[in-house]
């Protein structure tokens, strides 16, 4: 008997989903057993395999994948392109429109592109041609990074969306409900009542939603603008200087995403003067913290909304609405704040 990689691929997802994938009954059950026994003793499944007297593999009982399995699993689906989108959108064909306008938020603000999304209602974003529906979507939906559910009046009875939001819950996975199109948390029931969900038509929830995303996706908001801050160190003295935050008064420039989170502002530096220093474009790698000797210069910059544009840029530039650096900077041993206004 020998290895089949094709079948130790299903036995891998086998382990993962927690259940079996159809392609197995394809497969004598002999063989099944030899290939899961193989993934065992190789480490890249948990679970017993048990041979009897003659040493020949009788039965394989499978737990859950190894780190090493998880990546096993990774490699199979790129070499044999088995592609799995990033973000999978649950919702109803029903709310296409605000489908799209979701896809246009998470490609503009995270950069991702159509590969990275399923979204089975909008062109460009549908199952491949020929591809099994509920084989592919049980399978997407698992793998996936990111899930979004789209909540609607249509897609609370859709029995699709349905199925979609129970399988990711039961399966604990990363799960966040968007309400949308007159929705409200009222409109979560049973045990996924109790998540919380944001609204699409607050923009600040939609900010926190592309922070939360490119969290789970390891990748940073994508920002089309930004305003880049070049600072002096004027105390006379050195000092260590922290990760910038944005704070923005009633009126000044929104950045997304605002607050203390990923994207938001960048890590700083320092300037190079070996080299040219500031003038000359010449930078020290970027840090959550830096040491910046007396009269050299150092970086950070903000990324824009990807709403606005130069002309409004300019507007809020003229009236002096753009906004606030927060900088936590130890000098002599003390922590203070420092407040910058950017205008």
């Amino acid at each position: 008997m020998k290895r089949d990689r094709k079948l130790m691929y299903y036995l891998l997802l086998q382990a993962r989903d927690r259940e079996p994938p159809p392609e197995l009954a394809k497969y004598p059950p002999d063989v099944q057993i030899y290939n899961a026994a193989l993934l065992i003793d190789d480490g890249y499944i948990r679970g017993e395999a048990l041979p009897d007297h003659d040493g020949v593999y009788i039965n394989a009982v499978l737990e859950d994948l190894t780190s090493s399995g998880h990546d096993l699993l990774e490699e199979m689906e790129a070499e044999s392109k088995i592609a799995t989108p990033k973000v999978f959108i649950s919702h109803s064909s029903e709310d296409i429109g605000v489908a799209k306008a979701l896809i246009d938020l998470l490609r503009s603000a995270i950069g991702l592109n159509h590969r990275d999304i399923r979204c089975t209602s909008v062109d460009g974003y549908r199952l491949e041609v020929g591809a099994d529906t509920d084989v592919e979507l049980k399978r997407e939906l698992k793998a996936s990074k990111a899930f979004i559910g789209l909540i609607t009046p249509s897609s609370i009875e859709s029995a699709y969306v349905l199925f979609e939001l129970g399988a990711r819950w039961g399966a604990d996975l990363h799960l966040a409900p968007v309400l949308a199109c007159g929705a409200d948390s009222g409109s979560l029931r049973g045990p996924l009542a109790k998540l919380n969900a944001l609204n699409a038509t607050v923009e600040a929830q939609m900010h926190q939603l592309v922070h939360d995303i490119s969290s789970k996706l390891g990748q940073p908001p994508f920002f089309k603008r930004k305003i880049r801050v070049v600072l002096r160190n004027e105390a006379g003295k050195e000092i260590e200087v922290d990760t910038p935050d944005w704070a923005a008064d009633a009126g000044d420039l929104a950045i997304q995403p605002s607050g203390n989170v990923l994207g938001a502002t960048s890590k700083i530096r320092a300037e190079n003067k070996q080299v040219g220093g500031w003038k000359q474009d010449k930078w020290l790698d970027e840090a959550n913290r830096i040491t910046v000797p007396p009269g050299y210069h150092f970086e950070a910059w903000v990324g824009l909304s990807h709403k606005y544009t130069e002309k409004d840029l300019q507007r809020h530039s003229r009236e002096k609405r753009i906004g606030t650096l927060v900088f936590f900077v130890l000098f002599e041993g003390q922590k203070r704040e420092v407040r910058i206004r950017v205008t």
